[in-house]
């Protein structure tokens, strides 16, 4: 808890809170134009918002996750403080703290997010507003890829002190997780950014003879939760690991 808590005392004047609100305002703002396209009391507002949230995430959140991350390592790169620092803390204790740190700025931003697109489908009375389920579903479906992100990013920002490189890789990810949604497997699950539209709990049919379009939600897909899981466990591992012998 110390070394999380000092994490945090590092960042006071990284204006994290305000990067992670202005993401989240964007992405809501992102959802709110498609639910006032739908119009008040759509019959499939809700489950259209829903079926938005990834293809808005795998930009917004991934580039969150970048920017945070890279902003964490940043600072005792900045400072030059790696001697100093682990000569209090073990190398593992502190990339795992890093780590804690960006996964409660993710919480929080994911919490936000979901609990705005609530208040969005209330607002715009849409008649097929889910249950408290479908909407855990989609913070986990939001909250766990960016976690992946941040493992793999984490690992980028504290191996190149030059932030350049780490927000590249957090813009092409973002990239290749947004036109990913369009592509078959297995090239989603090959990337976290990719699980944003994996995990969707919304589909879509198009009938090309009525040109309608319905929205409909499915089960949660609780295999591809594992991968994604195991990925980040081993991505987060091998990289504790490989900082424990990094010569600082």
């Amino acid at each position: 808890m110390t070394a999380l808590r000092l994490e945090f005392a590092k960042l006071r004047r990284k204006h994290i809170w305000l990067i992670a609100f202005a993401c989240m305002a964007a992405a809501l703002l992102w959802v709110g134009s498609t639910a006032a396209h739908d119009g008040i009391g759509a019959e499939n507002g809700a489950r259209s918002a829903f079926f938005g949230a990834p293809f808005v995430n795998a930009m917004i959140l991934t580039v969150l996750a970048t920017v945070v991350t890279s902003r964490v390592c940043d600072v005792d790169h900045e400072a030059r403080a790696w001697n100093q620092l682990l000569c209090h803390e073990r190398a593992s204790q502190a990339y795992l703290a890093k780590f804690a740190c960006i996964a409660i700025v993710l919480f929080a931003a994911a919490a936000l997010e979901t609990a705005g697109i609530g208040a969005l489908v209330h607002a715009f009375a849409f008649p097929d507003i889910p249950g408290a389920s479908e909407f855990a579903a989609l913070f986990v479906a939001q909250y766990v890829p960016a976690l992946g992100v941040a493992a793999l990013t984490e690992f980028i920002a504290l191996k190149w002190e030059n932030q350049f490189i780490t927000l590249s890789v957090g813009l092409l990810l973002a990239l290749a997780g947004l036109f990913g949604l369009y592509l078959p497997a297995p090239f989603p699950l090959l990337i976290p950014s990719g699980y944003f539209g994996t995990l969707s709990t919304v589909a879509m049919d198009w009938n090309r003879d009525a040109e309608v379009l319905t929205f409909y939600f499915v089960p949660f897909a609780w295999h591809y939760l594992g991968i994604l899981a195991g990925m980040t466990a081993a991505t987060l591992a091998g990289a504790t690991a490989w900082f424990a012998r990094k010569d600082l």
